[in-house]
């Protein structure tokens, strides 16, 4: 089997992990368990940047191979190296939705003194009318 095979391969295996960290996440932040949601969050988070740096890897290393010997040129290869880039593109997506998440989580997290308050509209006075 060939590395960049089984660099794709495990990138894969990689963000179904990730995936199922985030819909633990999730469930537990229904439960109302958001301390331990924002910390699944993150290590997802960084679980799928090393996910990214194995499909990126796994992506050149195949197309580097294909690219050099020909009798590597199989649909089998080729496919793999397609899903590999397919796979590099899910694992973005899935990292910037948990950013996302977290972001959101930890902003909910923080006491109410040092929330942002929404910017209130504010309250002009009209002048009053003079009679001339």
């Amino acid at each position: 089997m060939l590395t960049s095979t089984k660099l794709i391969l495990s990138g894969f295996l990689g963000v179904l992990a990730c995936f199922a960290l985030v819909l633990i996440g999730a469930i537990a932040g229904n439960r109302g368990a958001v301390s331990v949601t924002v910390t699944l969050l993150g290590i997802a988070a960084l679980g799928l940047v090393v996910v990214l740096i194995l499909l990126a890897a796994g992506f050149v290393l195949a197309m580097r191979g294909l690219y050099r010997q020909p009798d590597l040129r199989t649909w089998s290869n080729i496919a793999v190296a397609i899903g590999g880039l397919g796979g590099l593109a899910l694992a973005l997506a899935m990292l910037a939705s948990a950013l996302a998440a977290r972001g959101q989580l930890s902003a909910s997290c923080r006491p109410l003194h040092l929330r942002r308050r929404a910017s209130r509209p504010q309250v002009t006075h009209k002048p009053q009318d003079s009679i001339p």
